[in-house]
């Protein structure tokens, strides 16, 4: 049985997303999806949480809360999209051996959906958790081959599913990340693959997705 101290929670934010552009601080539903993210994590109080920020911006809001310890990242970390090692400094200042990381780019995540995610991880073996929700249609592979649709069964309600990775929420072995410079080896069961509503894995990263799901919040979170 794993030990709840030895896991913290971890939020990585920039303001530089190339996809869209400003998505964390820029009006979203009259609020933004940074400030909605931690009207979430204000909620968790038993468990450690940390946050990278380089921007003032970030790091003011964040200020106002008791439970989260601001890790100031460098200017490099805060541009870069593709570098590891730049990306993820801030865990050489976290000293638990895994972290969750949370997606602050997914509004309808639920704070109830994190512990669900945080106890399976405390009553499993495995080394690393993923949010994932599950697909069902006709898949193919980059040459042609059918996945889950061998059989060519027109009614798509009956297909076979797979597992899609939500990006909500990861966790991971801490030095792993540092020292692999990937979260997990990608085998079976590491990671373990958590399934999470897929009402609430609507995920953020282009403008097109900005302009829906704050539609889609609009409506189904403030009733307008």
């Amino acid at each position: 049985m794993k030990n709840q101290k030895d896991i913290a929670i971890f939020l990585n934010v920039r303001k530089h997303s190339s996809r869209c552009k400003n998505k964390m601080l820029r009006t979203f539903a009259n609020s933004t999806l940074y400030e909605i993210c931690l009207n979430k994590i204000k909620e968790i109080t038993d468990y450690n949480v940390y946050l990278g920020a380089y921007e003032e911006e970030f790091i003011e809001k964040a200020q106002k809360l008791k439970n989260i310890t601001i890790i100031h990242r460098s200017a490099e970390s805060s541009l870069s999209s593709s570098d590891p090692v730049k990306i993820f400094e801030a865990l050489h200042q976290i000293h638990t051996k895994w972290v969750m990381w949370i997606n602050p780019s997914h509004p309808f995540l639920k704070v109830k959906t994190i512990y669900d995610a945080l106890n399976a991880f405390l009553s499993i073996e495995n080394n690393s958790l993923t949010s994932v929700v599950r697909k069902r249609g006709w898949f193919y592979t980059p040459d042609g081959y059918s996945v889950t649709n061998k059989d060519a069964l027109v009614d798509t309600k009956i297909s076979e599913w797979l597992y899609e990775a939500a990006h909500a929420f990861h966790i991971y072995e801490r030095q792993y990340m540092i020292e692999n410079l990937k979260p997990w080896p990608n085998n079976p069961g590491d990671p373990y693959l958590f399934p999470m509503p897929e009402e609430e894995s609507y995920d953020i990263d282009t403008e097109d997705q900005f302009i829906m799901v704050e539609r889609l919040y609009e409506k189904k979170i403030l009733g307008k």
